[in-house]
Parts: structure tokens; sequence; C-alpha cells
């Protein structure tokens, strides 16, 4: 199966960065952010598509972010002024949905990570694209079965999950169901490659291979820090100096954002156990609204400059 129209919805962090790494590899890559999708179910919903604008704040929030990504990567030599206009150029902002849809062959969406939330999301979906579109969803915990069963076309669902940061990490998940094709799994792993990334195949489980790792280091690094081993700078240079990691887990998980960690934690505890409860310091300074270092303060304190 060839993929040439993509369609992503979301316009986050994660969305932003998606977006741009699909853009850089030539597909053509339509942007739906997730509140413009809600407006215009909302706008369906009272009969007033005739007053649907072209664009929206939050559309214009998320293509002012992407433009500025890519000038930077311009202004630092990453890529020349030609190649910054064309992968511009591939990206198509919307908040039209029957624009959105039309001949779509893959939707991916990056939306809030709950599994009511996203299950929602993809019963309307599935309704609305042509028989041909794959249903993907970059979820990063959450059950790819249960997404999968609220919809008519099981076979034609799978997780594709990019690791944040998604332009450089070349780490890459292709998660199948338990009714996935063997054609569909295939045109993942296919999609993967054409990205640039190396593709891991995993079944459907709690957290998959990476974050299911990384959640309990990260669990064992802050139940350390909370027993007084060692306080949190110690503890990332400990992994970062004596297991040559890039970044430490309490830094990792300021970065991630703690309300998210928190989430994904409780998801991860009711699958898996009591060995990934979330830990009570997590718990209080996701309560204090110390999120991180969208907040400027978590296990560690940033310069918000």
């Amino acid at each position: 199966m060839e993929i040439k129209k993509v369609l992503l919805v979301g316009g986050g962090t994660m969305g932003v960065q998606i977006a741009t790494t699909l853009a850089r590899h030539g597909f053509e890559t339509w942007l739906l952010p997730y509140r413009s999708y809600l407006n215009y179910l909302d706008k369906e919903k009272k009969g007033g598509l005739d007053t649907l604008a072209k664009s929206d704040e939050f559309l214009e929030a998320t293509f002012g972010t992407i433009k500025k990504i890519i000038q930077q990567w311009a202004e630092k030599g990453r890529l020349s002024s030609l190649e910054a206009d064309q992968m511009l150029s591939r990206i198509i902002g919307t908040i039209n949905l029957k624009d959105a849809i039309r001949d779509v062959d893959l939707v991916i969406e990056s939306i809030p990570e709950d599994l009511e939330t996203k299950k929602e999301f993809f019963r309307k979906f599935d309704a609305l694209v042509p028989e041909k579109t794959v249903l993907a969803t970059n979820t990063s915990a959450l059950s790819i079965n249960e997404m999968a069963a609220v919809t008519k076309r099981p076979h034609r669902f799978l997780g594709l999950h990019f690791i944040n940061p998604a332009p450089v990490n070349r780490h890459f998940e292709v998660v199948k169901g338990l009714d996935t094709s063997p054609e569909i799994i295939e045109m993942g792993l296919n999609f993967a490659r054409k990205i640039d990334k190396v593709p891991v195949l995993c079944t459907d489980n709690a957290a998959f291979v990476i974050n299911r790792v990384l959640f309990a280091m990260t669990h064992e690094a802050i139940l350390t820090l909370m027993d007084g081993v060692a306080s949190a700078e110690e503890i990332d240079k400990a992994l970062v100096l004596g297991a040559n990691h890039p970044i430490g887990p309490l830094a990792l998980a300021d970065y991630v954002g703690l309300d998210l960690m928190l989430k994904l934690f409780e998801s991860l505890h009711r699958e898996m156990g009591e060995r990934y409860r979330p830990p009570l310091m997590l718990k209080q300074l996701v309560r204090a609204g110390h999120l991180g270092r969208k907040t400027g303060s978590g296990f560690f304190v940033y310069n918000k400059n």
C-alpha cells in the first residue's frame, strides 16, 4: 500500500514534531489541530458550517510554531532555503474536516493521552474516512486493541509511536493489534523507514517497549530521590556518566511533563500492578503545579528564558 496523503490530527508539541518530520521526508501532510476539529464538530452540530473560516487561532498558532522551527533549521544550515520552502509547502493546514479526509490514505492522531478521548475520536473518524484509509494512533502507552475495537476496520488500525523529539529520534514503534492485518503491519514498517526511522515491531502491551523500560527506570529514580539516597542532580549524573544515557531520568520526566508522566504511570499501574504505582512525590509535584520544563519547575528548577 502506497501512502500519499497523510492527515495528522493534533497541533501540540508532538503534532508539530510529527508534521515537520513527515514533510521533511516528502509526505503531503494535512494538519488539523484537535481543538479546530472540536470546533468543526460543534459548528456542524449547530448547522453553522456555512460560516466556517479558512483558519482559526489554533491553526495559526500551530503553523506559526512550524514556520519558526523550519526557519531555525535553515538558519543553522540543516536545510537550504529551497528545502525549507519545499518542506513548508508540503504541510497543508486546515480546519475543514471534509477537505482533510478527502482521499486520505493514513490518519495519525496526536490528541490528548486519554483512552476515552481517543476512542471517541476513532469512533467518529471511522465513519467518515474512505474505506482504504488506515487509522493510526501515536499513543505512548494506551491500548491499541481498545481503540481499534470501536471501529469497523480493526484490520486497518495500528500504533505508530513517534518518540520525542520526533525529528531527530530514530527509534520508532510499530504496534500491532490482535486484528491488524499483515499488509498494514508491513505498511507501518515501510512508512517508518521512509521517514528515516528504525522501526521496532511490538504487540499491544502496556507502554510497548521503550516507555515500559524507561518508566521502570524513572520510577526507581523517583523512589531513590524520595529515600534520600542522593539528590536529583546526583541521580541523573549517575545515569548520564555511569550508563552513558544522554539525559537523566528525572530531567527526562521534566522534559516530557510531569502531568503526562503521572497519567502514564496511572495507566501502567492499572495494567501492570504495584511495580508501577505512581510515586507520591510525583503526585505532589503535579498537584502543586510543578509540571517540569513547561512550568519552570519539576524535579529541577528552570530559567523560563
